[in-house]
C-alpha cells in the first residue's frame, strides 16, 4: 500500500483484500483467457451465497486505485472490483501495466506525475526498493500473523502483503511418458541433470521426436529463469541481493560462477531436445 493516501482509504485497502475472499450474495464467474483463438472460453462460476462481512457505510463513495502487473488476472480483478463496489460502495479502479512497461518503471512514473496508485502489485525486489520511501508501514496489521513465512520485511518492518507465490520447474506429462516408454514413470527417479538427459534420450529412442517444449517468449525465459543464478545463492533475499550487487560491481565472475554454469547447462539440454 502506497503513501500519500488518507487513513480512511488505507483502511479500505486492507479491508478490500479481506472482503475479496468473502464477497457473497450473488453468483458470478471468472472466464478463462486462452491464447489459442480456437479454444473455447470457459467460465468457472464462484458461489458467493453467504456473506458475513459488515461493510462500513461511511466509506461508500471512496475511490482507490490498484496497479495490476499480472495481466492474467486483469479480467478477474476488474470483475471482483465491480462486485465489491456493489457491496461496499467503494470504487476500485484496476489499472493494468501495459505491454512494454515494467511494474517498477510504471509505479515510479506515476509517482513522478503526481498520480501514484493506492496499491500496487509488485515483485518482491520492487517492494524492497520502494518500501521505505513510498509505502505505508503495515507491521501492526492483524493479518500479518496469518502470513508467517511469506512476508517481506525491510529493516524489520512490513510494507506489503503476499499476493501469490510463483514457482519454477519442469511440467511433465506422465501419461505420455509412460505410453512412450511402455512402463510406469516415477518422477522421483530423476534427481540430477544426467538422469534428466538420460530420460530424454530414452524418450527419443522410443520414438518421441522432440520431448521438450520451451516457451516462445524470449523475455519470459530471461526474466523468469535467469533469476535462478542469484535466487539459489543461499536461498535468502539477502543472499540474492548480495549476488546482484556483486554482478553489478564486477566482483563476481559469471564465467566461473557455478549457478550460472548450472543454468546454462540445463538450457543446453532443453535446447537440444526442444520442439521447433
Amino acid at each position: 500500500m502506497m503513501k500519500g493516501i488518507g487513513t480512511k482509504a488505507i483502511k479500505i485497502g486492507v479491508m478490500m483484500v479481506t472482503a475479496v475472499l468473502m464477497l457473497t450474495g450473488c453468483r458470478f464467474g471468472f472466464a478463462s483467457d486462452p491464447d489459442d483463438p480456437n479454444e473455447v472460453v470457459q467460465e468457472e462460476p464462484i458461489d458467493t451465497s453467504v456473506d458475513t462481512f459488515e461493510y462500513d457505510a461511511s466509506l461508500s463513495g471512496t475511490k482507490i486505485t490498484l496497479l495490476n502487473s499480472k495481466a492474467e488476472i486483469q479480467v478477474a480483478l476488474t470483475k471482483m472490483a465491480e462486485e465489491y463496489e456493489k457491496k461496499s460502495g467503494v470504487h476500485v479502479e484496476v489499472m493494468p501495466v501495459t505491454d512494454g512497461d515494467s511494474p517498477y518503471t510504471k509505479v515510479v512514473s506515476m509517482y513522478n506525475s503526481g498520480t501514484p496508485p493506492t496499491m500496487a502489485i509488485l515483485d518482491t525486489t520492487d517492494v524492497i526498493a520502494l518500501a521505505e520511501e513510498k509505502a505505508v508501514d503495515l507491521t501492526g496489521e492483524p493479518w500479518t500473523a496469518e502470513a508467517e513465512g511469506y512476508l517481506t520485511e525491510v529493516n524489520g518492518k512490513i510494507y506489503s502483503f503476499p499476493l501469490c507465490i510463483e514457482g519454477r520447474g519442469l511440467i511433465y506429462n506422465r501419461s505420455v511418458i509412460e505410453e512412450t516408454l511402455g512402463r510406469e514413470f516415477d518422477p522421483l527417479s530423476v534427481t540430477t541433470m544426467d538422469e534428466f538427459a538420460a530420460l530424454l534420450d530414452q524418450l527419443t529412442e522410443a520414438g518421441m521426436k522432440r520431448p521438450v517444449s520451451v516457451a516462445k517468449e524470449d523475455w519470459s525465459l530471461g526474466a523468469h529463469q535467469l533469476q535462478y543464478i542469484y535466487e539459489t545463492y543461499d536461498g535468502t533475499s539477502e543472499g540474492a541481493q548480495e549476488v546482484i550487487e556483486a554482478i553489478k560491481e564486477g566482483t563476481l565472475d559469471l564465467n566461473s560462477y557455478d549457478r550460472m554454469n548450472q543454468f546454462l547447462n540445463m538450457f543446453d539440454i532443453l535446447r537440444e531436445y526442444k520442439r521447433g
